[in-house]
């Protein structure tokens, strides 16, 4: 916190304390949750389907390896 209000260019966040309790859930295999927004009405169909079509790319994203 202290870092943050000298605007300090490094803040170390592996200090804090959301960091330190959710530790147990960033090792191993962490994983994401992303909601998608899905439309009934029939004039935002092209906009959900593109929501559902960015959802199965970030699905298959792995950290450290750019998707496409």
């Amino acid at each position: 916190m202290i870092a943050i209000q000298n605007k300090d260019k490094h803040i170390p966040f592996r200090n804090s304390k959301l960091t330190q309790l959710l530790q147990p859930y960033l090792i191993d295999e962490p994983k994401t949750l992303m909601l998608i927004n899905i439309s009934s009405e029939f004039s935002s169909i092209h906009e959900s389907i593109r929501s559902l079509m960015f959802g199965e790319t970030a699905k298959i994203c792995e950290v450290g390896i750019p998707c496409s």
